[in-house]
């Protein structure tokens, strides 16, 4: 299940339209493989073909593709890209550790 594939979109849509705005303000989970606190971002990113009037076929604007990027950020910056199946490790956390809060009071939307 890929995004702009039929399934997909019919899923997000779902979602959506059950949870509205609240994905959007982030969520706080348990990596339980992580040593350190990190922030993990979540970016849908599209490849779009501008439409070319001059050639018929061509004359609509076409994605030619959509993939979600995951990207994980420590403390101090470092970023590193981070396959978005890595979400499936984690697990619903309460409260926030006192080593994370530095690093969560400095996330900016």
């Amino acid at each position: 299940m890929h995004p702009g594939e039929p399934v997909f979109e019919s899923f997000r849509e779902l979602v959506r339209s059950r949870l509205g705005r609240d994905p959007l303000r982030g969520a706080l989970f348990v990596d339980p493989t992580a040593t350190q606190p990190y922030i993990f971002h979540l970016a849908l990113r599209s490849v779009v073909r501008k439409p070319d009037f001059e050639i018929v076929d061509l004359a609509q604007e076409e994605t030619r593709e959509c993939r979600l990027v995951g990207v994980r950020q420590s403390e101090g910056a470092e970023i590193d890209l981070c396959p978005v199946k890595h979400l499936l490790l984690l697990r619903g956390g309460y409260g926030l550790p006192p080593e994370a809060q530095r690093l969560a009071a400095g996330v900016k939307r």
